[in-house]
């Protein structure tokens, strides 16, 4: 099927189903604002047009995130709030798209997946999914407001759908009851004197630590990882690059070009995915995995349901193509230097 009728059969069911929970609470009252400093949860919708994100909290119920805006109209400012960012509107819309499917469903008891086009196939979202031990998995799906559970054996379908969900799991501090904006934070850090080279090492490090702490035995220490502060504090009172390498280690991302090709790579492994119905390869810098919990550039999986289911450089030089930023002064083709 051609990319562009599936992305246009996708934009159809994501309007077809809208789940009756969202709507009671839109019709009734707005779920309220996530209160603490804190949310922890499932994102179960997405407003582009005011910015923010409605999160199943469990327990607590719905509430609503407002995400911060950042107003930079820099480039590499908004390549790398759009890399390191931990929320991309986009993205989580892309997510919960790709956590629908269709089911039909003959007795409430044998429900199973379906094409859209299956007489009686209706649209539902994919709420869990849970591995057997025969190697099958079993579905929950909200099917308008009703949960249903049903077993596939498709393992491709399942692990992307998966993928969606971990996508959609969020864990978010909150400033002023909003998520920021990484562009708003890069781009202070550069106005105050860093580099974008440095900045890139300093956000590439403290991701990977919070992904080896996510994949550490337990128990794990609640101070685990490394935060961007701490390295902004540390590398601003005269640690050098290679000392804060050997504490935390060394990242695999380590400039503004390698940032931009892992992008680039992810968006044409992604369009390649959607023409030839391929698994997503591996992308430069998600090695370890950090991008897969907190960027939607790095998933290793398809976000599409299957047919049934619907350069290291260490020293702060600039690396790249063009516009490789760091301690030194201008832009190159990798060889440039950033901003002292």
């Amino acid at each position: 099927m051609p990319k562009t009728t599936k992305r246009i059969l996708g934009a159809l069911l994501a309007l077809a189903f809208v789940p009756v929970s969202l709507a009671v609470a839109a019709a009734d009252a707005a779920p309220p604002p996530c209160p603490g400093p804190t949310v922890t949860g499932t994102v179960v919708g997405v407003d582009q047009a005011a910015h923010q994100v409605t999160v199943d909290t469990g327990a607590g119920g719905l509430c609503t995130v407002p995400l911060g805006v950042s107003e930079s109209d820099h480039p590499i400012v908004e390549l790398l709030g759009r890399y390191f960012g931990n929320v991309s509107l986009p993205a989580l819309s892309d997510a919960l798209a790709d956590t629908r499917v269709w089911v039909v469903c003959p007795t409430p008891d044998t429900c199973q997946l379906a094409a859209a086009d299956d007489l009686g196939a209706l649209a539902g979202r994919v709420t869990a999914v849970s591995e057997n031990p025969d190697g099958s998995f079993t579905l929950t799906v909200d099917l308008n407001g009703q949960t249903v559970t049903l077993t596939t054996t498709n393992t491709r379908a399942a692990q992307r759908l998966q993928a969606a969900l971990a996508r959609l799991h969020v864990d978010w501090q909150l400033t002023d009851g909003a998520v920021a904006d990484a562009s708003a934070d890069i781009e202070r850090l550069h106005d105050d004197g860093l580099g974008f080279g440095v900045i890139v090492k300093l956000y590439a490090m403290a991701a990977e630590s919070r992904a080896d702490c996510q994949t550490a035995a337990p128990p794990v220490s609640v101070d685990c990882g490394v935060s961007v502060d701490e390295l902004v504090a540390a590398f601003r009172s005269g640690m050098g690059m290679g000392q804060l390498f050997k504490l935390y280690g060394k990242p695999d991302l380590l400039g503004v070009g390698q940032v931009r090709q892992a992008i680039r790579a992810a968006d044409e492994i992604n369009d390649s995915a959607d023409d030839n119905d391929a698994p997503v390869g591996e992308v430069p810098g998600c090695q370890h995995g950090h991008a897969a919990q907190h960027n939607p550039h790095c998933t290793t999986v398809t976000p599409e349901a299957d047919d049934s289911a619907g350069a290291n450089n260490a020293n702060d030089h600039g690396n790249g193509h063009g516009n490789g930023n760091s301690n030194g002064g201008g832009n190159g083709n990798g060889h440039g230097h950033g901003k002292p």
